[in-house]
């Protein structure tokens, strides 16, 4: 996501064992946008999973357990937040291209389509992230 006015771009990487009885590791990555009023978020969650390169997930809904699944929210002004999220319909896919555990690098692609509570969908395409993550 571009940068520039607000608050520019925030991207948050992180893989944590969260489960540890369960082998239960946490994958999240991030990019939140804000320009004056205007604040734009994608996220992806990858749950109970260990993260390897060459690594494909299919992203719908996302509750633990349920390996992955990607969110979209944008404010506009005074109509409040419009949260999309992928369902078991609404799906996407992310890759994961470059997985360095000693230096805590991880770059991928992922696309998805979400829906929120009014049956809307908002459809993102050709992501791709290169971050450091924390642990």
């Amino acid at each position: 996501m571009p940068g520039g006015g607000g608050l520019g771009p925030i991207k948050t990487c992180y893989y944590q064992l969260i489960y540890p009885s369960e082998s239960g590791y946490v994958f999240h990555v991030s990019a939140s946008d804000k320009r004056g009023n205007i604040s734009k978020n994608i996220a992806i969650n990858i749950d109970s999973i260990k993260i390897s390169e060459g690594l494909v997930i299919q992203l719908k809904h996302v509750t633990r357990g349920v390996v992955g699944g990607g969110q979209y929210s944008g404010e506009q002004g005074a109509d409040g937040i419009h949260r999309f999220y992928t369902t078991d319909e609404a799906v996407g896919q992310i890759v994961i291209n470059k997985f360095d555990e000693a230096n805590h690098i991880a770059a991928g692609t992922f696309w998805f389509t979400a829906v929120n509570s009014q049956g809307e969908t908002v459809k993102i395409t050709d992501g791709r992230f290169d971050m450091e993550f924390t642990r």
